[in-house]
């Protein structure tokens, strides 16, 4: 709060009288620094205009700038449903030109000609030599269709001014106090606020266009929702404009606010008087005029509080109550309100994440229910390619199903689509978003560890860029080296392994990984060709994929999980693959199909796994080879010749077809139709099948052939 003398020789107080209890509404204190009217009860704002600034604590109107003036929400009288009754507007000013006819406020209604009527008014400086309190509800404009108002001494210029004119809607009586003392009073009054245009509102400014706007400067305007009292009078103008906010304010949702959660989490700021043992009594309603609010929380010291259950499309009306420290005095808060937000479709079946091969279609479809008809009827669909919420490139056409002819490369990410009730577009909804994935059918990644491509402590790619290091520095280490082509591991030092960049394979939708490699004799104790994943803070890993050359089982392994190892996808090769002997290993991670394969040597060995888990469960982390995610497992010790990924599942004949290739011919030309009688599969028919047919035969005898 702005620390300002409380000597004010006058204050502005306009009251308009409330049966029931009010309260402080809007607040608006013109801080030095603020660059717009901040209203910090109710946070309806209004626009500086025109040259208006704050400076000194206080809105400066007029002099330089004669046509400034505050734009206000013209809702700003629309409090409780049916706007105020009574209310009470009360301000600290100071006029500094004596204008006839300029206005502090005015809220109302211009005509295309600039009459301005049906209007609720102040003016410090009439034509008459006098100020007024004007209500005009008889049409446009105002000064020929009819006013009634209460007047008293014209305010002079150059003094701070207290005002009090009060308009009791019970008793139909107007009334003035100056510097908290009666001055004079109207008890004929027959117009009602309701009759008040909600098309402007104004401080400094005339909804009669011709009227100037106000001279001077403003350092406090507030808005309450009853009449106060004559004793409530003089205790505001002792206590001046900085006296301190005993209600809850700066309300979250925003007064009338939109599209709110069905389970809102109600914030405000608490009352700045009292300390710590200050309490809130939350209450809400579906009727502001409900005398019986239900009491949600009684007696809560935070400034919050969690709603939930409430239904779509329905208007919500809340309070709080204040109690300061041992007080025994209730001070009764501001009723807000906000609207939930409409009904909704609702999304039985989201679009799934697809891989696709490049050249060929892929779709993307959404099941959507209408909220009002309980089916897919009455429904747009728009596409966009993002993830929710991003409307930079929207594709398709409307209709549930998204259609991606000749997919690309380029077509590769993140799609939803945004349903809307035909009928009603204010009830819409986002799908989650689904990955395309496209499929290039191509190695992505090689790594020879020729000598010639790698320099010390670095391993190169010949195809992708995800060129790796040998351990966690790039520097040569003890028990790592690329000697004869090939990369050779003895674990004889903690950084015996291959670091590759993370994410190596969490963004493909399958993949085929390929060693050419010689292990010793199996120790069965936990040793990998490769892993990706992460590691926990214990040492353990988390959300991997990994190849084992020997597991604690016995066997070796090809394994994916999206957390840690009692989740795991398993296929096992038992006995594990062939020891002291150049030997080929493909691990196939094949979601398409749902499966997970092992191929040693080109043929299939081992079980096939059931895999349910994408690649994108894969902590991007880390990529390794000849290490494990789990720290406390043993380093891997042996030769590695060559290690490739592909970014599709292969199936056998391309296994076949690379390893009669060989580690060094990455050209692979895979049977794809392979003939019935390819008894020795090279995807042709020749003498060769005919003799491993004859053997076969000759095994089987002559009678019987199983």
């Amino acid at each position: 709060m702005k620390k300002r003398s409380l000597q004010y020789g006058m204050v502005l107080l306009l009251v308009l009288c409330a049966a029931a209890p009010g309260v402080m509404v809007n607040r608006y204190s013109f801080n030095t620094g603020d660059t717009s009217a901040v209203d910090s009860i109710s946070a309806m704002n209004g626009t500086l205009m025109a040259g208006a600034m704050i400076t000194g604590n206080a809105l400066q109107l007029g002099g330089t700038n004669p046509d400034a003036y505050v734009n206000l929400s013209p809702r700003t009288l629309d409090y409780g449903p049916d706007g105020y009754v009574s209310l009470t507007i009360e301000a600290w000013f100071t006029v500094n030109a004596d204008q006839a006819w300029q206005r502090l406020f005015d809220f109302g209604d211009t005509a295309a000609d600039g009459g301005g009527g049906n209007c609720l008014f102040y003016t410090p400086t009439s034509g008459s030599n006098d100020q007024r309190f004007v209500v005009a509800t008889n049409g446009i404009p105002s000064y020929s269709t009819g006013e009634e108002m209460v007047t008293s001494t014209e305010i002079a210029t150059g003094s701070p001014v207290h005002v009090a004119c009060v308009f009791n809607a019970a008793t139909h009586t107007m009334s003035i106090y100056q510097n908290g003392n009666y001055m004079n009073s109207n008890p004929n009054i027959t117009m009602s606020l309701s009759g008040v245009a909600r098309v402007y509102a104004y401080i400094g400014n005339a909804v009669y266009t011709p009227d100037p706007e106000f001279s001077g400067s403003i350092s406090e305007f507030r808005i309450h929702d009853k009449a106060l009292s004559s004793t409530e009078i003089a205790a505001s103008y002792a206590a001046g404009p900085d006296a301190s906010v005993i209600t809850a304010s700066n309300p979250i949702p925003k007064q009338h606010a939109v599209y709110v959660s069905i389970n809102p989490k109600l914030q405000w700021t608490g009352i700045s008087v009292g300390g710590k043992g200050n309490t809130y009594d939350v209450y809400r309603s579906k009727s502001p005029t409900d005398p019986n609010m239900m009491l949600m929380d009684a007696g809560i010291t935070d400034t919050f509080y969690n709603l939930s259950g409430l239904a779509n499309e329905e208007v919500y009306y809340w309070r709080v109550d204040s109690h300061i420290g041992t007080d025994p005095n209730v001070y009764t808060g501001p009723t807000w309100d906000f609207t939930t937000t409409p009904l909704m479709p609702v999304f039985s079946q989201p679009p799934s994440d697809t891989g696709i091969v490049v050249g060929q279609q892929a779709t993307l479809t959404v099941v959507a229910l209408n909220p009002y008809t309980a089916d897919s009827t009455g429904l747009d669909y728009q596409w966009y390619k993002g993830l929710p919420g991003d409307t930079s490139t929207p594709v398709g056409t409307n209709d549930a199903t998204l259609t991606l002819a000749n997919l690309q490369v380029g077509d590769a990410g993140d799609y939803y689509c945004h349903v809307v009730v035909t009928e009603n577009p204010t009830a819409f909804a986002n799908s989650t978003s689904a990955h395309v994935y496209a499929i290039t059918e191509s190695l992505i990644n090689r790594y020879s560890f020729t000598d010639a491509e790698n320099t010390p402590g670095h391993i190169h790619d010949s195809v992708g860029s995800a060129h790796g290091t040998m351990g966690t520095q790039g520097l040569a280490v003890p028990g790592i080296s690329v000697t004869g082509d090939a990369l050779v591991l003895s674990a004889a030092d903690p950084n015996a392994f291959v670091n590759l960049p993370g994410g190596l394979i969490s963004g493909l939708w399958d993949c085929t990984l390929m060693f050419w490699l010689q292990i010793p004799t199996h120790t069965y104790d936990w040793r990998y060709m490769a892993s990706f994943g992460t590691t926990l803070d214990d040492g353990m890993g988390y959300a991997y994929m990994a190849l084992m050359t020997s597991s604690g089982g016995q066997d070796s392994r090809a394994v994916i999980t999206d957390a840690q190892w009692g989740g795991e996808e398993i296929a096992m090769l038992a006995g594990g693959i062939p020891a002291n002997v150049m030997t080929q290993c493909a691990m196939v991670f094949d979601h398409t199909n749902g499966e997970i394969r092992i191929y040693v040597d080109g043929q299939p060995a081992g079980d096939v796994a059931a895999l349910t888990h994408q690649l994108s469960v894969v902590s991007p982390d880390y990529s390794y080879v000849g290490k494990s995610v789990f720290d406390p497992d043993p380093l891997l010790i042996g030769t590695i010749d060559e290690f490739r990924v592909y970014d599709f599942a292969m199936d056998e004949n391309w296994i076949i077809e690379a390893y009669n290739r060989g580690p060094d011919d990455a050209n692979l030309d895979p049977c794809v139709a392979r003939p019935a009688a390819d008894f020795v599969k090279d995807c042709v028919v020749d003498l060769k099948d005919f003799a491993a047919f004859v053997a076969q035969w000759l095994d089987c005898g002559l009678l019987s052939c199983q």
